[in-house]
């Protein structure tokens, strides 16, 4: 369909709730988007959790690319969205387990627990001694390393336009052979193009073939 197709729509006082949708959809397809302006175009407003956009897109992703995106070590891997059936709790309170561990994505092999990831919708730093990473994060990252016995972790964070520098970071924890990993992903592009999409999934399997 064309945008030309939806103008030509008539709308009657049946379906006249609908008009909002369909100036919408004619944005879409001119590529074009709202602009917080006085006009006579009728609208309206809606808002993304961009975090759960973010973790859920790149999941997805994974999950539909695997053979293209896991290294050999992980290609028997079942992943596990939000830690399904692989539940575990931070500690105990009068007998019973509370705090529930839950990472983003869990990679479960014969039992065993080689890499897990978190998906973090935030803004790094670079130039920062942290890399502008919250410590909150790497709490969390600490508490799945330790109760999931992974040997390492993973923060994936979004390419910020502006900075033309990758994130590509280890923090080695006293624990031999264990780890905190923490990189950026490229999303600024137009993953309808299989040029990007083919760009994505070498980006994502450079991160894991570098961290395992």
């Amino acid at each position: 369909m064309s945008v030309q197709d939806a103008a030509q729509i008539q709308l009657t006082r049946l379906d006249e709730h609908y008009r909002p949708l369909l100036n919408l959809a004619c944005l879409f397809l001119q590529d074009i988007g709202l602009q917080i302006s006085a006009n006579d175009l009728t609208s309206f407003a809606f808002v993304f959790d961009m975090n759960q956009l973010f973790e859920r897109f790149l999941i997805a992703f994974i999950q539909r690319h695997r053979k293209e995106v896991l290294p050999d070590s992980l290609q028997g891997c079942e992943l596990l969205p939000q830690g399904r059936q692989a539940a575990k709790y931070l500690v105990k309170h009068q007998g019973k387990p509370v705090f529930h561990l839950r990472p983003d994505l869990v990679f479960r092999q014969d039992e065993q627990f080689p890499l897990l990831i978190d998906f973090k919708y935030k803004r790094t730093d670079p130039e920062s001694r942290k890399l502008g990473i919250a410590e909150s994060d790497c709490y969390q990252m600490y508490a799945y390393l330790k109760r999931f016995d992974s040997p390492r972790v993973l923060l994936i964070y979004p390419q910020m336009a502006g900075y033309t520098n990758v994130l590509r970071e280890r923090f080695n924890l006293a624990e031999q052979n264990h780890s905190i990993d923490a990189a950026t992903v490229n999303l600024l592009q137009d993953l309808n193009s299989p040029d990007a999409k083919k760009a994505l999934q070498s980006e994502l399997k450079n991160i894991l073939e570098t961290l395992i």
